[in-house]
């Protein structure tokens, strides 16, 4: 289901032989969408922060009654020094006959020193691939902390790549742990 994917792929060279999956998955850090099993079927969705539910304080730390009270929200806190300090996007150049390009995007303050290229044999523009460079950049940093946390089985519905609210933070979903009680 690619329903919710409004971009168009330009051009995209395939060089060697690859899986389906790989050639997929090159695209989706340059189009900023993620995929999951939906009862079966593939669906393609695209990041976006439009929030799809909120789970208040009084639904989380779901346990067995025997068990210690978890914590409402185990956050996991990406130190500056593993983050990057550049973003490159190396890209096929539509505006000049299909030469390699290069975009990039720096943290202009912290501690980073990682310098990361992402490559694709994508055609685009230049304003295009400084877009997703600065994209990238920036949810690197946006997205640094990890957030865990248990709920009841009321939410079983919710699915890797749903965004929504927990204990007032704005969160995407990344996978799913289910464990019987």
């Amino acid at each position: 289901d690619v329903s919710q994917l409004p971009d168009l792929v330009t051009g995209y060279a395939v060089t060697q032989t690859m899986e389906k999956r790989a050639a997929i998955q090159s695209l989706m850090p340059h189009y900023f969408f993620d995929v999951v099993d939906s009862d079966g079927v593939a669906k393609f969705v695209k990041r976006t922060g439009i929030s799809v539910f909120d789970i208040p304080d009084d639904d989380l730390a779901a346990r067995n009654d025997d068990a210690d009270l978890p914590p409402l929200v185990l956050i996991a806190h990406t130190q500056e020094d593993d983050l990057p300090r550049t973003v490159s996007v190396a890209y096929i150049n539509q505006a000049t006959d299909y030469q390699p390009g290069l975009q990039m995007a720096q943290q202009q303050s912290g501690n980073a020193s990682r310098d990361v290229i992402l490559q694709a044999a994508i055609v685009l523009t230049d304003a295009e691939a400084k877009r997703i460079a600065d994209a990238l950049l920036a949810a690197a940093w946006l997205e640094r902390d990890r957030y865990s946390f248990e709920t009841t089985r009321e939410y079983i519905a919710l699915e890797p790549t749903d965004v929504g609210t927990v204990s007032n933070r704005q969160l995407r979903l990344t996978h799913r742990v289910e464990e019987a009680a």
